[in-house]
């Protein structure tokens, strides 16, 4: 049971890398980069899944607003989901000026 759930969450990973090296390829150039630039898939595939951990709570904030551990959850991911906007931001702007 769990060797299938995890098969199945892998084949989702490969198909979300595959897509996200589609749309992002034509941005990066034709020399090997380093430093953030590198790693801006990566970056995107953070922001993606946590965009999704974040939709159910924020639901559960709107059903209990005064839940002080929903609170500090969801302030945790919002925190983790601006360092990865961060993250892109600064790679491409070193792929803007290298």
């Amino acid at each position: 049971m769990l060797d299938k759930f995890t098969l199945i969450l892998t084949e989702i990973d490969l198909l979300v890398s595959e897509n996200l090296n589609f749309y992002l390829d034509p941005y990066f150039p034709n020399s090997d980069v380093s430093g953030f630039a590198q790693y801006i898939p990566v970056i995107t595939k953070i922001l993606l899944y946590l965009t999704f951990l974040i939709l159910p709570f924020s639901i559960l904030k709107f059903l209990h607003p005064d839940s002080s551990n929903v609170n500090a959850i969801l302030i945790t991911l919002l925190i983790a989901a601006a360092f990865t906007v961060a993250g892109i931001f600064f790679g491409f702007l070193q792929l803007m000026y290298s």
